[in-house]
């Protein structure tokens, strides 16, 4: 595909994808706090070493939101249509 984000919504609309992302957001949660735990400076010389470990933190963060969003927008549009089939 030639536009990435037309591959990233495929992608996302996937169901094993859906089935999959929050497991994947709790994983890179747990990494992410491992790694900030082990080898972010801030709490310890008051400054960034650049290791990343925050940025993974808050990838992981976005991507459950965003998976979160996605789950309760869905339950949303179910309710919806049920309630107009049921109006008819």
């Amino acid at each position: 595909m030639n536009n990435p984000s037309r591959f990233l919504a495929a992608l996302r609309a996937h169901p094993r994808v859906q089935q999959v992302a929050p497991w994947l957001a709790g994983a890179g949660m747990a990494v992410g706090h491992a790694a900030v735990s082990s080898s972010c400076t801030i709490p310890q010389q008051g400054r960034c070493s650049s290791c990343g470990s925050c940025v993974i933190v808050v990838g992981s963060l976005a991507f459950w939101a965003l998976a979160r969003k996605q789950q309760e927008s869905r339950a949303v549009a179910e309710v919806t249509e049920t309630d107009r089939q049921h109006h008819r």
